[in-house]
């Protein structure tokens, strides 16, 4: 009996570092294309880059800079860790985002408890990092990077802890979730949408009540990061944007706003269409806007809140009447010099025609619904890929609404995020449904499935 278990573990042994090696040749030929396509690509820097680079030379005990600055804490910080060097800034985008996509793309594999599957999974995980949407912002100093690398780690941790509970990845989740909510603010209404939708599987009793302090810190974390850009006044400049461009022209919305209270004189009025630093930000120093500005600063977002809750018409139908340049927006523009994607339009191809986009969406969620009710083997990796593609929608509406200005690089993460949550889910349902398969054909093989998810 010994020796037949020992020969067994002989046997298997070069079967697992074959597999090992495997994958270790996939994540080498990923790096180097990572690399290639780095390399002999110039740095671009743009207006934002110059309130990163001064907000880091604040000191880090200045509320300025860890609470109150015009832009949130992390980007900031990594750039004065990195002395806001072009090129260690950039140098770092890459490593950071190397890292985070191939631990997104391990702990997908670790999960996935179909053996063949698993090359599959890992391939289109990475292979899903290499679209231009992700790694032209590598060597461009603005915070998409870090942010799309943040954002691949928290969905990673995610993973990691609802495939087995442990207080350490519980108390991991929660920093990178803090990291990635401080290093852009839209970030801080994907987690809020995320904890607030895990509580009707916690009810539904899908997964454990503990998972409830999952939903406690995202809540936390997001109302602290809507604190701080209180604090920051740092939704004052996307609002005037919105102002000039969308309520000032059309004289219904524009006549709500003064119901409001809103002062309207000719100095605001040749605002239309402008930016909110247009003109070297004099608006915020005209004698002739005094009183607007006091109107903004005291009444202006609530007042906002209370228009979008009102007008039902703009706040749904008119994002949905762009919905391609919402998932699928030209950003090609902010790629630097001599940037080449090297898979072309693979991951966007779907997003190309407005009607494949309902589908596309619609489906996920409908396969996704179904894959919950009867796979119940899996059940709790699928809950986050179906919470992806179900809040992309409504995140889409919101940073729509968020600013009227360079719309397509604040909305683009959330294509991301969608394909993201679409790649995850048919690769977590394919693998439910042969897991599903193998335990009734085979109750004892449930047990074999455990097993050789831990190796």
């Amino acid at each position: 009996m010994g020796h037949t278990e020992n020969a067994k573990q002989v046997s298997s042994n070069p079967r697992k570092w074959a597999i090992v090696a495997l994958y270790g040749l996939l994540l080498l030929c990923y790096l180097s294309v990572r690399i290639m396509v780095f390399v002999g690509v110039g740095v671009r820097q743009f207006t934002d880059t110059t309130g990163y680079v001064q907000m880091s030379s604040l000191s880090v005990w200045d509320a300025d800079f860890f609470w109150s600055g015009h832009c949130p804490l992390v980007v900031p910080l990594f750039y004065k860790l990195l002395r806001a060097d072009p090129t260690a800034v950039t140098i770092f985008h890459l490593v950071l985002s190397v890292i985070c996509w191939s631990v997104l793309a391990i702990v997908v594999v670790k999960v996935v408890r179909t053996r063949w599957l698993r090359p599959v999974a890992l391939v289109s995980v990475l292979g899903l990092s290499l679209s231009a949407e992700i790694i032209q912002w590598d060597r461009v100093m603005l915070s998409e990077s870090i942010s799309l690398s943040l954002m691949a780690l928290f969905v990673a941790c995610w993973l990691w802890l609802f495939k087995d509970w442990h207080w350490h990845r519980y108390a991991l989740l929660v920093f990178v979730a803090f990291l990635w909510v401080f290093a852009r603010d839209i970030n801080a209404y994907t987690v809020l949408m995320l904890g607030a939708s895990l509580l009707p599987f916690i009810i539904l009793k899908w997964v454990l009540k503990r998972y409830l302090v999952v939903t406690a810190a995202l809540v936390i974390i997001f109302i602290l990061s809507n604190a701080s850009m209180n604090a920051g006044k740092r939704w004052v400049d996307p609002f005037l944007n919105v102002l000039f461009h969308r309520i000032l022209p059309y004289s219904d919305q524009l006549s709500y706003f003064v119901e409001l209270g809103m002062p309207v004189s000719p100095a605001l009025m040749g605002r239309i269409s402008k930016s909110a630093h247009s003109n070297g930000g004099t608006l915020f120093r005209d004698p002739a806007l005094k009183e607007f500005r006091a109107w903004l600063y005291a009444r202006g977002k609530q007042s906002y809140m209370r228009y979008l809750i009102s007008h039902h018409n703009i706040r749904i139908n008119e994002p949905l009447t762009y919905l391609r340049s919402l998932f699928h927006p030209r950003i090609s523009h902010y790629a630097p010099e001599n940037f080449s994607p090297p898979l072309g339009v693979w991951f966007t191809i779907l997003s190309h025609r407005q009607i494949w986009l309902y589908r596309l969406w619609l489906s996920g969620l409908v396969l996704g619904t179904i894959g919950i009710v009867v796979l119940k083997q899996s059940r709790t990796c699928l809950i986050l890929p179906i919470l992806l593609l179900a809040i992309s929608l409504p995140l889409a509406i919101i940073v729509w609404h968020g600013d009227a200005m360079e719309l397509a690089r604040h909305v683009f993460p959330v294509g991301v995020q969608l394909r993201l949550g679409l790649c995850i889910l048919l690769l977590f349902l394919v693998d439910g449904t042969f897991v599903e398969l193998r335990c009734r054909l085979s109750p004892d093989t449930e047990q074999q499935e455990v097993s050789a998810q831990e190796e």
